[in-house]
């Protein structure tokens, strides 16, 4: 077997474990160093995080100061809201005895309406009855005219000659009325 120096193979695995450890450290120092990175690139977003948050706290406490004039006047107008739609409730009941009323007039008149048509018509009628009467009374009586002029032309035969008795019957607004 060769003559190996134990020595030397000592040193080269102890140098060989060195420049391991220094490669271990290195990449440790290394990691560590992103990892800081890292940890500082997190604090820096949590600090900007926190500053957002105390500012949306101050935010939100200035919009809740400026909310509570605005509820309270919310409230008030709430308030006179729900009184006038009581006021509106009491007088609209008040006025329906007015519309029921006005539903009745207006009903009333309708049948009014309807009863003046009626009594048009019935009017109507009782004008054309009557005129139609009227000329029937006028055409029986020159039927009777003619029928006693010829009566007395029977009985005053002796004189042809005679005075002719003619009776003529005319029709008037008067004689109407008359009849």
């Amino acid at each position: 077997m060769p003559n190996i120096d134990w020595l030397v193979l000592a040193y080269a695995g102890i140098f060989l474990s060195g420049v391991g450890i220094l490669i271990v450290c290195i990449s440790g120092a290394a990691t560590l160093l992103r990892v800081r990175k890292s940890i500082d690139i997190v604090t820096d977003i949590a600090e900007d995080g926190l500053d957002l948050a105390r500012d949306l706290n101050e935010t939100v406490k200035k919009v809740e100061q400026q909310l509570e004039p605005i509820m309270i006047e919310t409230n008030i107008l709430l308030q006179n809201t729900n009184i006038l739609a009581e006021d509106l409730q009491e007088k609209s009941e008040k006025l329906n005895p007015l519309f029921d009323s006005t539903e009745s007039l207006v009903k009333s008149v309708n049948s009014l309406q309807d009863s003046v048509v009626g009594m048009k018509n019935n009017v109507t009628n009782f004008k054309k009855d009557t005129d139609e009467k009227i000329n029937n009374a006028v055409n029986k009586s020159k039927d009777s005219v003619s029928k006693a002029n010829g009566l007395l032309n029977k009985f005053l035969k002796k004189d042809k000659s005679s005075v002719d008795i003619s009776v003529d019957i005319t029709t008037t607004e008067e004689n109407k009325e008359e009849i």
